[in-house]
């Protein structure tokens, strides 16, 4: 909603929340956007580290008195805390990886790596405790809280995958940096860096006038998402059917049924017997001596002969033109003119036709 004058105008703004990637392995995921991760953060007054501290405390503590349901639900909260952790710290990791001097290395990213470390070390040894909490009440649960305790076991158990990825990443970070330092230094810089989409183009934009903002909006809308069609083939799926292994052609266990098989004609030639036959009275009534293809193709057609005559036609001097050895060859010489070609139904090169007089075909 915003104010268009004196009245009041609905404006809607649509954002993507959700991409989809693909995994190494031709695997589909769903992986939130940075707009659906500042909206989900924005609702934050506390950060990502103490949020799944406090949802792991409350996990903790409904498993250990058997509210096995919302014990599910909570684990549901933390594993969202573990993914918006992981993109806080790729978020770091990608943006000096793109460019070093866009981060404070020194006197912010260090600092944070450290706590990071302390933290995701803390969360697994807590996330080994969860689940063999877990593990002990699926030795003497009901029928109905088995099949839950299954699901609380794998949620907790991805998020223990995901704290074991990022600790790894995390440790080789420093070195990281200071290789992509190396890299960049010699990397040729741009006149202007990169402009702050959220600090410096959205925040300076809405301290405009409502009035001159709204002139803006749809040239910056269209800047900033421009259509994108979606992806016809997929890469990974084509390899894969290049690289699959060839099917066995003959299999003497298996006896094909034929019997909703009908046998059809596939001989299409597309000029026939006949039309060979007309074509080589045409090269043996040819007049001795030189001419050109163009004024014969004339001649021809003046006498009503077919286009499809006249196509195997060229197509019978363009063989003889491109192999010496053609039988034609013994007594029709094909050269070629270098004049192109002045015909309403063929394109390309004139050819020269000379056949000799004390030959016969």
């Amino acid at each position: 909603m915003a104010f268009d004058g004196d009245r009041v105008v609905h404006r809607e703004i649509s954002l993507r929340l959700l991409r989809e990637s693909e995994l190494g392995d031709g695997t589909i995921v769903l992986r939130a956007t940075t707009e659906a991760i500042n909206i989900y953060a924005g609702m934050l007054e506390y950060p990502v580290e103490d949020a799944q501290i406090a949802e792991e405390a409350v996990l903790r503590s409904q498993i250990h008195r058997g509210l096995i349901a919302d014990a599910v639900r909570t684990a549901t909260r933390y594993r969202m805390r573990s993914l918006e952790y992981e993109q806080k710290i790729q978020g770091y990791l990608e943006t000096a990886r793109r460019d070093v001097s866009q981060v404070d290395w020194i006197h912010e990213v260090l600092g944070f790596l450290a706590g990071a470390r302390t933290h995701l070390e803390e969360r697994q040894r807590h996330d080994q405790d969860l689940l063999r909490s877990i593990e002990a009440r699926q030795d003497v649960a009901s029928e109905g809280d088995a099949a839950q305790l299954a699901r609380l076991r794998d949620t907790v158990e991805e998020c223990y995958r995901r704290h074991m990825q990022l600790h790894g990443r995390i440790i080789p970070a420093n070195q990281d940096y200071l290789r992509e330092q190396d890299r960049q230094v010699f990397r040729p810089r741009l006149a202007a860096s990169y402009p702050d989409l959220e600090a410096d183009v959205l925040r300076a934009a809405l301290e405009l006038p409502t009035g001159v903002l709204a002139d803006l909006v749809d040239s910056l809308l269209a800047r900033f998402q421009p259509p994108r069609p979606p992806p016809q083939l997929r890469l990974g799926t084509l390899i894969d059917k290049l690289l699959a292994p060839r099917r066995a052609t003959e299999d003497a266990d298996v006896t094909p049924d034929h019997t909703d098989l009908e046998t059809i004609d596939t001989d299409h030639n597309y000029f026939a017997a006949d039309d060979h036959a007309v074509v080589a009275d045409l090269l043996t009534s040819l007049p001795p001596g030189e001419q050109t293809l163009s004024s014969w193709l004339v001649e021809l057609r003046t006498d009503g002969v077919e286009s499809r005559l006249l196509r195997l036609l060229g197509l019978r001097l363009l063989t003889v033109f491109g192999n010496p050895g053609d039988p034609l060859g013994r007594w029709l010489d094909v050269a070629a003119s270098g004049r192109p070609l002045i015909d309403p139904d063929f394109f390309g090169d004139d050819l020269i036709l000379c056949k000799r007089q004390d030959t016969r075909p």
